[in-house]
């Protein structure tokens, strides 16, 4: 996440004078941006699922005593 947010503050230091595309630059990776964070984020709980599977944690009573 925190490479996006880098990414998108240094599209916009581009000179508007210099580059005449600079809103589509600005626009694209901000959409870039957004898209990554949302299908990779959307899809890192099934990838741990997968990779560490899950903890199986036994189930504790109220007087803290372990149960099977």
């Amino acid at each position: 996440m925190i490479r996006g947010a880098i990414a998108f503050g240094l599209v916009l230091r581009i000179d508007g004078t210099k580059f005449s595309n600079r809103g589509v630059i600005v626009t694209t990776s901000l959409k870039l941006v957004i898209f990554t964070t949302v299908v990779f984020g959307s899809f890192l709980g099934m990838l741990q699922k997968c990779l560490f599977g899950t903890e199986d944690t036994p189930k504790v009573e109220s007087n803290n005593r372990v149960l099977d």
